[in-house]
């Protein structure tokens, strides 16, 4: 499966940028491609979905995402953050069943599900599948000054991505520049 990723700056306001030289014979076209390699690169380095994503994710409970207070709440601890927001929470005991029940009884705070009526008690094992709405709905103007600075990067390496815009068969240099680097780790995903 192919996933297409979009630069959060487009050609235009790449191009009013100070210090941004687009080299001789490069169209628009080869700009935005490596605009679109940029920000997949800085998606790649920062582990996780940059723009909003929906999400379904499966916890096994007891595990490092999810555990149980002495009050009796479980806590999960979402793979993505920021949360947008939450469609739904189901619990099972077996995950291969169609037996999912709906949670009703949760609030959630950054980037964690406290569950106040607890499904399973101390012991106990079962699963939480949890559909979510993960990353910025408006990216950060910092995160769309990286996707700059990375192009600029990546064009004045004489580097363009043959292989389109995917995040994984885009270009990934072997290095990152400092600036950008430094966003990337306000960003990235811990485990």
């Amino acid at each position: 499966m192919t996933v297409t990723v979009t630069a959060p700056i487009t050609v235009a306001d790449y191009k009013t940028r100070p210090l941004v030289k687009v080299p001789t014979g490069f169209t628009d076209d080869q700009v935005a491609t490596t605009l679109n390699a940029a920000w997949a690169t800085i998606i790649r380095k920062c582990n996780k979905p940059l723009d909003s994503t929906a999400t379904t994710d499966i916890y096994t409970f007891p595990s490092k995402h999810v555990n149980q207070t002495p009050q009796g709440d479980i806590n999960i601890s979402l793979k993505y953050s920021p949360v947008i927001s939450v469609t739904s929470v189901k619990y099972s005991t077996n995950i291969s069943s169609n037996g999912w029940t709906t949670l009703s009884g949760y609030d959630v705070i950054d980037d964690y599900i406290i569950c106040h009526t607890a499904p399973f008690g101390r012991g106990d094992y079962g699963f939480f599948q949890v559909v979510y709405t993960s990353g910025y709905a408006t990216i950060p103007d910092d995160l769309k000054e990286a996707c700059a600075l990375m192009t600029a990067h990546l064009l004045s390496g004489g580097m363009f991505p043959t292989q389109g815009t995917t995040g994984e068969g885009s270009v990934l240099p072997l290095w990152t520049p400092k600036d950008v680097q430094a966003t990337i780790d306000n960003y990235k995903r811990v485990f």
